[in-house]
């Protein structure tokens, strides 16, 4: 198993260095060959564009960018932290908020042109989630993340009904959730606006 997935992580450094002068090729290999489901909260390293800065893809750590490009965690903390200039020819930095860039046209819902790209972004600051080489293609990306988001608040919300039906004190998912999704507690329930379509579900709390 181990020397399978070495070899795997051998084959991407090369494509890597094969296609580092051509990052939209780049980016459609890592569409392609994607190990995990892109950050929507927690990313705080960036892959990027040197050139022009734009950011190319978030991760929530330099491990998990590690992983997916065939590096060690090292390799991607020394590029992130100045130590070297490239992490085998990708340009990674340190980064927790995701302003959209100058001059980003928005063409559906959650999708953005950037010259000729198409950025998908979930909210003003966060949840960048990639850029496509189409319009349709970024849109699918959207609907898909918005509807794990919805499934995942949903799971979330439940199982703070159960907490304080059981008379238990706030715990830190309440907290989060309400600091994250607009979940206000009440005496007879939760009440969650959604962050994403602002819809509002009330869930009933048994005494």
């Amino acid at each position: 198993m181990r020397t399978a997935q070495a070899y795997v992580a051998g084959l991407v450094r090369v494509v890597t260095r094969l296609f580092g002068d051509d990052l939209r090729m780049l980016e459609r290999f890592q569409h392609a060959s994607r190990k995990a489901p892109p950050q929507v909260r927690d990313a705080t390293v960036a892959w990027y564009d040197p050139e022009s800065g734009l950011d190319l893809f978030p991760y929530a750590s330099c491990g998990t960018a590690a992983l997916e490009w065939g590096l060690t965690p090292e390799i991607v903390r020394d590029c992130v932290e100045g130590r070297t200039p490239t992490a085998n020819g990708l340009y990674f930095r340190r980064q927790t908020s995701w302003l959209l860039p100058a001059g980003a046209e928005m063409v559906a819902c959650g999708v953005y042109r950037v010259g000729d790209r198409y950025r998908v972004q979930l909210g003003h600051d966060w949840g960048f989630l990639g850029n496509f080489d189409s319009s349709a293609t970024a849109q699918l990306v959207h609907h898909d993340a918005r509807a794990k988001l919805r499934r995942a608040g949903l799971a979330l919300t439940a199982q703070t009904a159960t907490q304080l039906s059981r008379g238990k004190s706030c715990s830190s998912d309440l907290a989060r959730h309400t600091a994250e999704s607009g979940a206000v507690s009440t005496r007879r329930g939760v009440s969650v606006t959604c962050p994403l379509c602002r819809r509002r579900a009330k869930l009933e709390i048994s005494n």
